[in-house]
C-alpha cells in the first residue's frame, strides 16, 4: 500500500489492517438494504391493524439507501469540518443505537423513524470510509481498494440476505441484533485508522485553486448511470427468469449466485485492466452492461442459456465500471476536497440505488411488461458506451526530423 502522513510528520503505511476494517465499516450500509428483506411479510402480519401497512413495511428496507443518497454531499461537509477519525467512532455508536431501535420499538411509524436516522449514520460511515480509502492509497492501490470495495459489498448482501432469512425464523425482530456490531467495532477502528495529515493545505494553498466542482459532473453522471444499471438487474433479474417458464426456483437461485460471482470477478479484475487505460476501461464495460441489459429483457425469446451468458456481461462490467469511475472520481479530487467528493461519489451510487426500479417502472408504465423498461436502460446505456468511445481522442504521435 502507499505511504501517507499520519500525524506529525512520521510517514505512516495503509496495510492489510486498514484495508479490513475500511471494508467492513463499508459493508454496514448494506445491512440496511437485505438483512429484514427476509423479515417483511411477519413485520408486515405484526402490525396487521396498521393503515397502509405494506407500504410503511417497505419504507422500512428503502428509507436508508434514500437517506445516504440525499445526505452523501452533508456527510461530507460534517466529515470535513470534524475530520475522518473522530467522527467514526460516533458514528458506529449511533449505528447501533438506531439498528438495533426496533428491537424495543412497538410503533411501526417510530420504527421507520429510526430507520430514517440509521441512513444518516450509514451516510456519514460510507462517506468516511471513502475518504480515508482516497487518503490511504493512490494509483493502482486505491483502485484496488475501490475493487474489493465493490466486490465484498456485493458478497456481504449475499450472506446478509441468507442470515437474516435464518435470523427471521426466529422472530422478525431478531436479525436487528446484528446492528449491535457497530459499537463492537468502534475500538478496531480507533486504534487502525488515523486521521490524515492537512499540512499539504496549509503549506500549498494555491495548488488546487483551479478545481471546479462542474468538472466532476461528468464523472458522477457516469457513476449515476452505472449504479442504475447495476440495481436494474439485481432488482428485476428474479422476475426476469420467473418469465421464463422453464426456469426452475433452484435454476433461478443459481444465475442470481452466478451473477454476484460475476459481479466480484469483474471488479477483482480492474487490477489488470488498468494498464489497458481508463478509456478503454469505460468504454468496454459499458458495452458488456448494455449487452447483458438488452440480453436480459430478451431472456423469454432466447431462453436459459444466453440469458445466463447476458447476466454474466452485465455483471462483469457493472464490476469493472464502479471502480473504475470511483478512481477516476478520487484522482481529480484535491485532498482538502476529498471528504466532499466522497460523499458526491456516495449520493450517486445510492440514488442509482433508489432510481432503478422507479425509472423501468416509468419506462413500462404504458405497456405493463419490465422487460420494455430494461431494454431501454439498457439502450441508454449503449449510447453512453458509444459516446464515450467517440469522445476519446486518439493520442497525437510525435514525429522527429532527421538530418537529411
Amino acid at each position: 500500500m502507499v505511504d501517507h502522513l499520519g500525524h506529525g510528520s512520521k510517514p505512516r503505511v495503509a496495510g492489510a489492517a486498514q484495508t479490513f476494517i475500511l471494508m467492513v465499516i463499508s459493508c454496514l450500509p448494506v445491512l440496511g438494504g437485505v438483512l429484514i428483506a427476509p423479515s417483511l411479510p411477519r413485520m408486515a402480519e405484526n402490525f396487521h391493524d396498521v393503515a397502509h401497512v405494506g407500504m410503511w413495511v417497505r419504507f422500512t428496507m428503502t428509507t436508508p439507501a434514500l437517506m445516504i443518497a440525499l445526505l452523501g454531499p452533508v456527510a461530507g461537509w460534517l466529515v470535513e469540518k470534524f475530520g475522518r477519525r473522530p467522527m467514526i467512532g460516533v458514528t458506529l455508536f449511533f449505528y447501533t443505537l438506531f439498528g438495533t431501535a426496533p428491537l424495543y420499538l412497538a410503533d411501526l411509524h417510530w420504527i421507520v423513524g429510526s430507520r430514517i436516522a440509521l441512513g444518516v449514520t450509514e451516510a456519514m460511515a460510507i462517506t468516511i470510509c471513502t475518504a480515508l480509502m482516497c487518503d490511504y492509497y493512490t494509483g493502482a492501490a486505491r483502485e484496488r481498494v475501490f475493487a474489493y470495495q465493490t466486490a465484498i459489498s456485493s458478497l456481504a448482501a449475499s450472506v446478509f440476505f441468507v442470515f437474516g432469512g435464518l435470523l427471521g425464523n426466529h422472530g422478525w425482530r431478531t436479525p436487528f441484533w446484528l446492528y449491535i456490531c457497530g459499537v463492537i467495532l468502534i475500538p478496531m477502528a480507533l486504534a487502525l485508522l488515523w486521521e490524515p495529515a492537512r499540512r499539504q493545505e496549509e503549506v500549498q494553498p494555491a495548488r488546487n485553486t483551479d478545481f471546479k466542482w462542474t468538472g466532476m459532473l461528468p464523472s458522477y453522471a457516469l457513476l449515476f448511470f452505472a449504479a442504475i444499471s447495476m440495481f436494474v438487474a439485481a432488482v428485476e433479474l428474479s422476475f426476469v427468469l420467473k418469465s421464463i417458464g422453464t426456469a426452475t426456483p433452484g435454476q433461478i437461485g443459481m444465475i442470481m449466485g452466478v451473477s454476484h460471482l460475476a459481479l466480484v470477478i469483474g471488479a477483482l479484475c480492474t487490477r489488470f485492466t488498468r494498464p489497458l487505460g481508463s478509456k478503454f476501461c469505460l468504454v468496454a464495460s459499458f458495452s458488456f452492461m448494455a449487452v447483458g441489459l438488452i440480453g436480459i429483457s430478451e431472456a423469454p425469446v432466447i431462453g436459459l442459456g444466453w440469458t445466463l451468458v447476458a447476466v454474466v456481461l452485465h455483471s462483469a462490467g457493472c464490476g469493472v465500471a464502479i471502480p473504475s469511475i470511483a478512481d477516476i472520481v478520487m484522482s481529480k479530487l484535491p485532498v482538502e476536497r476529498r471528504a466532499k467528493g466522497s460523499g458526491g461519489y456516495v449520493s450517486c451510487v445510492f440514488f442509482g440505488e433508489f432510481a432503478a426500479p422507479i425509472v423501468v417502472a416509468i419506462i413500462s408504465a404504458n405497456t405493463g411488461s419490465n422487460l420494455v423498461g430494461i431494454r431501454a436502460v439498457g439502450i441508454i446505456i449503449l449510447v453512453i458506451a458509444i459516446g464515450l468511445f467517440l469522445s476519446f481522442k486518439p493520442r497525437k504521435s510525435v514525429t522527429r526530423a532527421t538530418p537529411g
